[in-house]
């Protein structure tokens, strides 16, 4: 799912850099996304193998005194754009089928760092129902 999820995002939102767990600390960019490791709960029964997968991602922006957020949130919208595409399996890894998306949180968090540089995150929390293929 990380590997899905990362070539889904770069594509999704190119030229915005895209990182898995940290960015770099010298990045200049005023728009970057950062995406979590997966967390997974087995749902499997007897009869087929089920995962329901959580993935947050983080869409950090900042700009010198005045951040008006509209990259950040253009942004996400891509995000949320792509990852509900039809095919809904489109996010499907090798081995695996996604049966269903849902977003469970969507916060902003703007904050500010000595009042010269305004920053705001826009933090996506998915989950997915999984099927995996034998």
């Amino acid at each position: 799912m990380r590997k899905a999820y990362n070539t889904l995002l770069s594509a999704a939102v190119d030229p915005i850099p895209v990182y898995y767990q940290n960015a770099p600390d010298d990045i200049a960019d005023k728009v970057y996304i950062v995406f979590d490791s997966v967390s997974n709960n087995d749902r499997s029964t007897l009869t087929c193998q089920e995962l329901e997968c959580s993935m947050r991602i983080t869409v950090h922006s900042f700009d010198t005194k005045y951040n008006d957020e509209v990259a950040r949130d253009q942004a996400a919208d891509l995000i949320l754009r792509n990852l509900y595409a039809t095919p809904l399996n489109a996010l499907g890894a090798d081995g695996v089928q996604v049966l269903s998306t849902r977003l469970t949180s969507d916060q902003s968090l703007p904050y500010n760092l000595n009042n010269t540089r305004n920053y705001s995150d826009r933090v996506l929390i998915f989950n997915h129902k999984v099927y995996i293929k034998n």
